[in-house]
């Protein structure tokens, strides 16, 4: 059912609001002004946007590993980390999500934390391999290292007798096996110093491994074919002096020049356009004989620096496409938390998580690429996290609890609002009174931050403020909404919001707002 717009007189002490088509020339300016300094260019191809709702009801431990993951010929996103729950549910320490929630992985993990996840087929089925402190897979004793393949889990042998902290699949020449880094010096009882491989039944050792921790893996083609390069606390590997970086051809180890002077954290591969390298971040301010803080490039031959770096080390590096095209994203302890480098300058992720972020993963979201992010935060953008949020283009819609005792949906399309298109919003009450209700665009200021006493705030719309009447009970509005055709809108950061004013003929206070809908306009 459509519903017409309906003015309302003004209550008592309350600033007059004048028609939406008298208002609607200076209420888009105020609108492009408000948004003139945090909008993107009308240029770019995609505005990013949180999505929070996808850690809840939350963890309650850091999420330490992201990835993507295709078990039995099902790809699917999971975590890993030190939560014991989500919400009030048992989870032991890696979950997959579901739909809208997370569900366990058997009996879980347990004993430790988990590190690291990867997939591998180990010529039984593709499956997911997790490595960390755990000692305990299921019911099963799984030292540091499990495989799950869908039912249930499995040790792989003996396991290793220290911490795990990274895992990389690389073929050598002789087939792709697993590579395992850390802080154990055994694997399967065999003499490994800080690094092992496991070629589906058995551990053996990296040459004379690293004298200290290994904190990162990574494959890349330095011009001689794929290698591995493990990056940590190291100064040296086998009997080359290599200081916190090295790698591995199959036979020996070799060191990046003078390597680093402070510890890594995390190693990527990534093309800026001056072509693909590899990408390390950590604790160092000096890479080879260059000042380099905290992110380093290694192009085979020689390093360079990434403009001013980073503030803190970043715990994970990794390319992705959010639609404006490839970025090497990072994920740490440094301000913002979360950044992304387009080639020439870091750039903060805003609004920001409220706390360190650990861990990343590119995979599909809301009909288009996202970026997921995991870690210790709880609030990212004013809305509640638990510990996992989603980043992606703003091809879809953002929702935030409601904050009144009154709650409605508005509920849309997979596609954002576009410049020049119209959308329509189903409005949808729950516990609403009958009484009167409004549907209204505006900046978004934080969950239910707009001030509606008064109804002055209400000046600050697109002009397609729609006045819906429920001076009775009723299942469902449709209202479709137009937005102008102003090149400026896109990437400005609005809400749809419903109101309830309480039953007619009465009207405010009390002022209660329903769920509302955080979105970004689209080119």
């Amino acid at each position: 059912m459509l519903f017409q717009s309906r003015r309302l007189p003004a209550p008592a002490g309350a600033r007059v609001v004048p028609s939406p088509r008298r208002f609607a020339a200076a209420a888009l300016g105020l609108v492009l002004s408000v948004m003139a300094a945090a909008a993107p260019s009308a240029s770019a191809q995609c505005a990013t946007a949180w999505d929070p709702s996808l850690g809840q009801p939350g963890f309650n431990g850091g999420v330490n590993s992201l990835a993507f993951v295709d078990v039995g010929g099902a790809e699917a996103l999971y975590a890993g980390g030190s939560f014991t729950q989500v919400g009030i549910a048992p989870i032991g320490r890696i979950a997959r999500q579901e739909g809208n929630g997370w569900v366990p992985l058997g009996g879980g993990l347990n004993g430790g934390n988990v590190n690291a996840i990867v997939g591998w087929d180990d010529g039984t089925g593709p499956a997911l391999f997790a490595a960390g402190t755990f000692t305990v897979a299921g019911a099963g004793v799984a030292t540091r290292i499990a495989k799950w393949n869908g039912v249930s889990w499995s040790p792989l042998g003996p396991g290793l007798n220290g911490a795990v902290r990274a895992l990389a699949v690389w073929d050598d020449g002789n087939g792709e096996d697993l590579y395992a880094a850390g802080a154990f010096s055994a694997a399967g009882g065999t003499l490994a110093n800080r690094v092992a491989r496991w070629d589906g039944s058995s551990w053996s050792a990296l040459g004379g491994g690293a004298n200290d921790t290994i904190t990162a893996l990574a494959v890349y083609d330095d011009g001689s074919g794929p290698q591995l390069f493990a990056a940590g606390l190291f100064t040296s590997a086998g009997s080359a002096s290599a200081s916190r970086i090295a790698r591995w051809n199959g036979s020996t180890w070799a060191r990046l020049l003078e390597g680093l002077n402070g510890a890594a954290d995390s190693l990527t591969v990534h093309d800026d356009g001056s072509g693909e390298s590899l990408v390390v971040g950590g604790s160092f301010s000096v890479a080879g004989t260059l000042q380099a803080v905290r992110v380093a490039r290694w192009n085979g031959a020689s390093w360079s620096a990434m403009g001013g770096g980073l503030t803190g080390p970043p715990s994970s590096l990794l390319p992705a496409d959010l639609g404006s095209g490839v970025r090497l994203w990072a994920a740490g302890a440094f301000g913002g938390f979360v950044a992304n480098w387009d080639g020439a300058s870091w750039t903060s992720q805003s609004p920001t998580v409220n706390t360190t972020a650990i861990a990343l993963a590119a995979g599909p979201g809301a009909g288009a690429p996202a970026l997921y992010v995991g870690g210790l935060f709880t609030n990212v953008g004013g809305a509640s996290a638990g510990r996992v949020a989603r980043l992606g283009c703003a091809t879809g819609l953002t929702y935030v609890p409601g904050c009144g005792a009154n709650s409605a949906d508005l509920v849309a399309g997979p596609q954002a609002p576009k410049i020049g298109n119209s959308l329509t919003f189903r409005f949808v009450p729950e516990t609403i009174s009958p009484g009167v209700g409004f549907l209204f665009f505006g900046p978004s200021l934080g969950p239910c931050g707009i001030d509606l006493l008064g109804l002055g705030e209400l000046l600050i719309d697109l002009g397609a403020s729609v006045r819906v009447d429920l001076g009775f009970v009723l299942t469902e509005a449709q209202i479709t909404v137009p937005f102008p055709n102003v090149p400026g809108l896109a990437g400005a950061s609005l809400r749809a919001q419903a109101v309830a004013l309480g039953p007619v003929p009465v009207l405010p206070p009390p002022v209660e707002l329903s769920t509302a809908i955080d979105f970004v306009i689209a080119p």
